[in-house]
């Protein structure tokens, strides 16, 4: 019996399946920047927490470079990892925005 292998996928596929998801690291980065910022507290925990939006935010960049490369070059976005990515990216800042909405940067 001969065991077949999947062939290898290359880096570019692995980049594009992975930046789908990538949110969830910016995400848990700004959540963990904002937990610090809580226990500082006073004006040095709100530089912090203006700087854990700035994390949140440069979060979006990835979906958005995505999105406009599958427009670009006509290919449907990575399922399930794209929704996956999307509703990380929305949920985390919902979230953030609950509990620490008096420090957003605008």
């Amino acid at each position: 019996m001969q065991q077949q292998t999947k062939p290898k996928k290359s880096r570019a596929q692995s980049a594009y399946d992975n930046l789908w998801a990538s949110p969830a690291l910016f995400v848990f980065v700004s959540g963990v920047v904002f937990i610090v910022a809580s226990r500082r507290g006073g004006d040095e925990g709100d530089r912090l927490a203006e700087k854990a939006w700035l994390v949140y935010f440069a979060g979006w960049a990835p979906l958005i470079l995505m999105a406009l490369w599958c427009l670009i070059v006509r290919r449907k976005p990575d399922i399930p990892a794209a929704p996956i990515g999307l509703f990380l990216a929305v949920a985390g800042g919902l979230f953030h925005l609950l509990l620490r909405h008096e420090s957003l940067p605008f």
